[in-house]
């Protein structure tokens, strides 16, 4: 049985790196998905304003989900690739 590739999404602040989670759809409603099932969470942790917006912009890597100083986005590597060098996942902290 073949599985859908599933990349990998993190967020960044000042140099702390977190996993967001993994979406099979590597594209801005896949980005956003992520971003809004884990939004508390990532408020929670790293501080942010409830009233500030989240801008997308379009990189050449990628969309990128910007919340002031706060980057979600593609980190580049699959699921699969990510397996012994995993991020701590924002659910858990």
């Amino acid at each position: 049985m073949r599985y859908p590739t599933r990349y990998e999404i993190v967020a960044e602040k000042n140099g702390e790196r977190v996993l967001v989670g993994y979406t099979a759809r590597h594209s801005r409603p896949g980005l956003l998905a992520m971003a809004r099932q884990n939004g508390q969470k990532l408020i929670d942790h790293f501080g942010i304003d409830e009233n500030q917006l989240l801008v997308f912009v379009r990189k050449a890597a990628g969309w990128e989900a910007d919340i002031g100083d706060l980057h979600i986005r593609f980190s580049g590597r699959t699921q699969r690739e990510a397996i012994g060098s995993e991020l701590p996942f924002i659910g858990s902290l």
